[in-house]
Order: C-alpha cells, then structure tokens, then sequence
C-alpha cells in the first residue's frame, strides 16, 4: 500500500497544482485506473524458511561473543539474494 501512495505522490501530487478538491479527486481516480491496468503483482522469493535461518544466524551471533564468519545463503531463493558477513 505505501508503494502505491509513494508513486501517487511522485507521478501525480508534487508536480502538479490542483484548481479544487474535485479535480484533484478526479486525477487520482484517473491515476488509479491507469496504475491498475498497468500494475503487476510482485513475485517474492524470499520465504518464511530464509527469514527463520536468517534469525537463527542472528539469534546465534548475539549469543556468542565471536560471530560467524561468511556468508548467508538461504535454500529457496534466487541467485540474486545475498546478504554479507554479518
């Protein structure tokens, strides 16, 4: 929902003056229909598996006074995730 507000303001509110509130109304009902057609789910790849390894890892290095060195790399996920040496 805040992605949707965020390019609201960005595309339709900070560049342009209103004359009233009713033409404001029918920019953004305009705005919304075009943003519909054109808008496309997201496909997440990062699962509940990654994120409870993730805090796991975390879990454990708050646990101990010498942290694990390396890199996290979840199962299930795309080449493209990768987190650094935590």
């Amino acid at each position: 929902m805040e992605i949707f507000f965020s390019i609201l303001e960005r595309k339709l509110l900070r560049p342009n003056i209103f004359e009233s509130l009713l033409a404001l109304e029918a920019n953004i009902l305009s705005f919304e229909e075009r943003y519909q057609a054109a808008a496309k789910p997201y496909d997440w790849k990062y699962t509940r598996h990654d994120l409870a390894l993730l805090l796991a890892l975390l879990l454990a290095r708050l646990s101990s006074d010498s942290a694990p060195q390396g890199h996290f790399r979840p199962e299930n996920t795309s080449s493209n995730f990768r987190t650094g040496p935590l």
